[in-house]
C-alpha cells in the first residue's frame, strides 16, 4: 500500500484513521515517487499487477496514461468483449 498522506484534517484528528497521519506531499513529490515505484516494483516483480485505488480520479487517470506504454498490463474483458473471442 502506498500512502502520500491526507489533506483531509478530519482523517488526521480521527485515532481510528488508517492512513499516514501526515499531511499530503506535493504533486511534484507524489510524481516522482511513483515513477521511483513503478520502476523498483516492475523490477522486482515484472508481472505485477497496480491497481490505482482510492487515488484522487484524475491523478488514477494520470498514472494510468503515464504507465500504461511504459509497464505490462492487463486489460479487463468486459462480457460483451469475451463473448466474442
Amino acid at each position: 500500500m502506498l500512502d502520500c498522506g491526507t489533506a483531509n484534517e478530519t482523517n488526521l484528528k480521527d485515532p481510528l484513521y488508517l492512513g499516514l497521519r501526515s499531511k499530503r506531499i506535493p504533486v511534484n513529490e507524489q510524481q516522482e515517487f511513483m515513477d521511483e515505484f513503478m520502476e523498483a516494483a516492475a523490477e522486482v516483480y515484472p508481472n505485477m499487477v497496480v491497481q490505482f485505488e482510492d487515488f484522487e480520479s484524475e491523478k488514477a487517470f494520470t498514472y494510468l496514461d503515464r504507465y500504461r506504454n511504459k509497464y505490462k498490463y492487463a486489460e479487463l474483458a468486459s462480457p460483451r468483449r469475451a463473448s466474442r473471442d
